[in-house]
């Protein structure tokens, strides 16, 4: 991927409040960055600076050969922008996100539920739930265009995704990455944490969990259209228009999990 820019996307936005975007840098290109006032500035080998204002970014993707100033780094964890390094081969590395947290109740719950023995089993119940409602509204997606899976081919999806978790992926893996990232970015809205720890420092990795969903959603809509192209721009403009189109995906589920958590405490009494 050598796009290097904020991805633009369709649809209105009111003059007086523009849109935070995403910036995805190029993974192979050795890049530096730095701050110059309310500004990240990207510097490259024989080219001209490019700046970009904090306030019109969402989340920041970028690779190994990106050199971070400490002054730019603050300045993103100060305005609450995340940043998620990849691989050359499209793995998520780490991610960096602001200590600042946003109060939230459902963070009070979470913990609790975490605090007893068997939350792994109930939780992986959840999960599952959340991976078959995934695969109810790609059928109803379906139905609506004509094309609804046959009984076969439903049963095959449901055995495959809602009980192992597997599906064929027709995004290129950088993909999986750049839907990290956007979960992540959505996430700290919620004022929840990448990750969680639970009863004997088991861990929740919830951040990865919901983007996994979100990777499922997300290659189930694309189907043949990306298939082959996804690691090209017009790959990025789809997966860039899915998630303007469904922006409140990772409140619905984190909404979900929240009820869900609050049962459990309750019935826990």
């Amino acid at each position: 991927m050598t796009l290097s820019a904020l991805v633009q996307t369709r649809g209105a936005v009111s003059a007086g409040t523009p849109a935070r975007k995403p910036l995805y840098l190029a993974t192979g290109i050795r890049l530096r960055i730095i701050a110059q006032a309310a500004s990240l500035v990207i510097q490259q080998a024989e080219k001209s600076d490019r700046r970009f204002p904090l306030a019109r970014i969402d989340r920041i993707v970028c690779g190994s050969q990106t050199d971070w100033s400490g002054e730019a780094l603050s300045l993103c964890m100060a305005t609450g922008v995340t940043i998620t390094w990849v691989s050359g081969h499209g793995e998520v590395l780490g991610h960096c996100a602001s200590t600042r947290c946003i109060a939230a109740d459902r963070e009070t719950r979470l913990e609790a539920f975490l605090e007893h023995p068997d939350w792994e089993s109930r939780y992986r119940d959840w999960l599952r739930n959340r991976r078959m409602s995934v695969l109810v509204e790609w059928a109803a997606a379906c139905s609506g265009e004509n094309i609804a899976p046959n009984a076969q081919e439903w049963e095959k999806r449901k055995r495959e995704y809602v009980y192992q978790g597997e599906f064929v992926a027709v995004f290129d893996a950088e993909a999986k990455a750049w839907c990290y990232a956007w979960t992540l970015a959505r996430m700290r809205e919620t004022g929840l944490a990448a990750r969680y720890w639970g009863h004997d420092a088991s861990a929740l990795d919830l951040a990865g969990d919901i983007a996994g969903l979100h990777w499922a959603e997300i290659n189930l809509a694309g189907g043949a259209f990306v298939k082959g192209g996804s690691g090209t721009r017009e790959g990025l403009l789809f997966f860039e228009n899915w998630t303007r189109l469904h922006h409140a995906r990772t409140a619905d589920h984190l909404a979900q999990l929240n009820r869900f958590v609050a049962r459990e405490n309750e019935a826990w009494r």
